[in-house]
């Protein structure tokens, strides 16, 4: 699957607009130069050599240089860039890649105003992700996985290598939509 890559640029956007961007460059598990983004519900974590460079172009125009490996920075509308305390950082990251990620996700016909449902796993559970987020990975959603446990779920993108991870949004959907997203049942041609 291919990450939509203009949605992704909305979304950091978005997030640089409300509540901010977290920017980390890091080597992941001391192998490859990555940057690591984060806003709201979602995060991406992509090798520098393969980051499309709208992606890096947007970072060097909020940071008004390219991070160095060990440098993280937080940025917001209306605020110049600030250092991400030294603990905060390995947090976020060990937050979404510390999980235990299941196969078995299928996207739903079935979408409020703000979110997409999908149905995981044989447990008859749905999760829902904010639709602006959801359009990143949307064509190729039922490549997922999921960690029921933390509700979180993640998609590799096959061209960049990079891993965008979404949270469940599902406590902001009512519960009968939640269980009939669950009981759904996807009809076969």
């Amino acid at each position: 699957m291919r990450f939509d890559i203009k949605a992704f640029l909305r979304l950091m956007k978005q997030s640089w607009q409300g509540g901010g961007v977290k920017i980390l460059r890091t080597e992941h598990r001391g192998l490859r130069d990555s940057f690591f983004i984060t806003g709201a519900g979602w995060a991406l974590l992509i090798p520098k050599e393969h980051c499309p460079s709208e992606i890096t172009g947007q970072l060097v125009t909020w940071l008004a240089d390219m991070p160095k490996i060990g440098e993280s920075k937080w940025v917001a509308k209306g605020c110049g860039p600030q250092d991400i305390p030294e603990g905060d950082k390995a947090i976020d990251l060990s937050r979404y890649t510390a999980g235990t990620y299941e196969t078995g996700m299928v996207c739903l016909p079935i979408c409020t105003t703000t979110n997409a449902l999908v149905q995981y796993s044989d447990r008859n559970l749905a999760a829902a992700f904010p639709l602006d987020a959801f359009a990143v990975v949307q064509p190729g959603a039922n490549f997922g996985f999921l960690d029921a446990e933390t509700g979180i779920a993640r998609w590799q993108d096959e061209d960049t290598q990079g891993l965008f991870w979404l949270c469940d949004n599902a406590d902001n959907i009512p519960q009968d939509v939640r269980d009939a997203a669950a009981r759904f049942t996807p009809q076969k041609h």
